[in-house]
């Protein structure tokens, strides 16, 4: 514009939108900068420039400097967020070793939190839980060793430590109920304790009985032994053959005796054993019923003496081993009978063979014939 007013000379830039998107400027108003500035000629004024500025270089830094924002903005973001996920995780690592401890302590172990969390309200927990596991712990054995102090009680003889009849009955039943193995229930009564309590005292008469144990203790297929009363036991053993079970009875009544020796009592003292196979019985009263009546034939019998009750049969578990070990060794007898026609009513008549019937029967370990009661 000249000095009066008078427009001289216009330009105009073609608009831009300054390589930014086209919903900034929507979103975004940027007012247009208007200036002015008078020409001079040394004291004269001349004329005045005006100048209006396009926003297209404005939006352009402004969209730079948005996305300078958000990048850094992101970083900060994504940074604050892994360290107070770190951090949330250093605090909460307590609660994770409480969780596996509460596991543990399911499982019958109960260990210790260490070392206890700085954080004042998560440490009270953990002490609290150190505590809770540690009193657990203390109770869970002490109820351990209080029912195993009970089961012995309730199952060992006081004096002896063996077995008592309660426990007795257990090992029948537990026995009776398994299909393998075969075993003997033997009940052998020792007299002259009454006459050694009388006499030398109950201490000595303890000894006595202490050392009636010993001497059973050392029978070779012995696999548990109860004291019933006073000087009465019971064994259970491994069968093998009639005849090595005898063997282990009777050696088992010697020792005895010896014990009975060194103790000076009387030549009158009995020493008696009865004997039968755990499998020939149902139940465990019928067993018991079954050795005590071999147990009082052998009283009637005299001095010393091992009756050995068989019984009759065999357990179905049993048979299979039995008849296989018959097959290999070859331990069967054939026989033959024939088979007549009817004599008619003369007695001298020769009868007609018509066939021979031939059957086997069976032998033993120890080369006896096997009764067909037994089968």
């Amino acid at each position: 514009l000249d000095s009066a007013g008078k427009q001289i000379i216009e330009k105009t830039l073609p608009a831009t939108n300054g390589d930014v998107p086209d919903w900034l400027p929507k979103i975004i108003k940027l007012d247009t900068p208007f200036r002015r500035a008078f020409v001079t000629s040394g004291w004269k004024q001349s004329g005045e420039v005006t100048v209006s500025s396009q926003p297209a270089f404005a939006y352009k830094e402004l969209w730079q400097l948005i996305q300078d924002a958000t990048i850094w903005l992101s970083a900060a973001i994504i940074f604050s967020m892994l360290l107070m996920a770190t951090l949330v995780r250093s605090i909460l690592r307590p609660l994770e070793k409480i969780e596996q401890a509460a596991l543990a302590i399911s499982n019958r172990q109960f260990p210790i939190i260490s070392p206890i969390p700085r954080t004042r309200e998560l440490g009270r927990v953990v002490k609290a839980f150190n505590t809770l596991s540690n009193s657990v712990g203390k109770m869970l054995i002490e109820s351990e060793n209080l029912a195993e102090h009970f089961r012995k009680q309730t199952l060992t003889d006081t004096l002896t430590g063996v077995g008592n009849r309660r426990s007795l009955v257990a090992n029948i039943e537990m026995l009776l109920e398994s299909p393998l193995g075969e075993y003997t229930l033997a009940l052998i009564q020792v007299g002259g304790l009454a006459e050694l309590n009388n006499l030398e005292g109950h201490e000595q008469g303890d000894k006595f009985v202490l050392a009636l144990v010993a001497a059973i203790e050392m029978a070779p297929q012995l696999t548990f032994l109860a004291r019933v009363q006073g000087s009465t036991f019971a064994m259970l053993l491994e069968s093998s053959s009639e005849t090595a079970l005898k063997e282990t009875l009777d050696a088992t009544t010697l020792n005895l005796e010896n014990v009975c020796r060194y103790f000076n009592l009387s030549s009158e003292v009995r020493c008696s054993a009865g004997a039968v196979r755990l499998f020939y019985s149902n139940t465990t009263s019928e067993a018991l019923a079954k050795v005590d009546e071999a147990l009082a034939r052998a009283l009637e019998s005299g001095h010393s003496v091992v009756d050995y009750s068989q019984g009759a049969g065999l357990p179905s578990g049993q048979w299979k081993k039995f008849l296989q070990e018959a097959i290999v060794s070859n331990r069967f007898i054939l026989y033959a009978q024939p088979v007549i026609t009817h004599i008619g009513e003369n007695q001298q008549e020769i009868p007609n063979v018509l066939h021979f019937e031939v059957y086997s029967r069976l032998i033993d370990s120890d080369g006896i014939l096997v009764k067909a009661r037994r089968l």
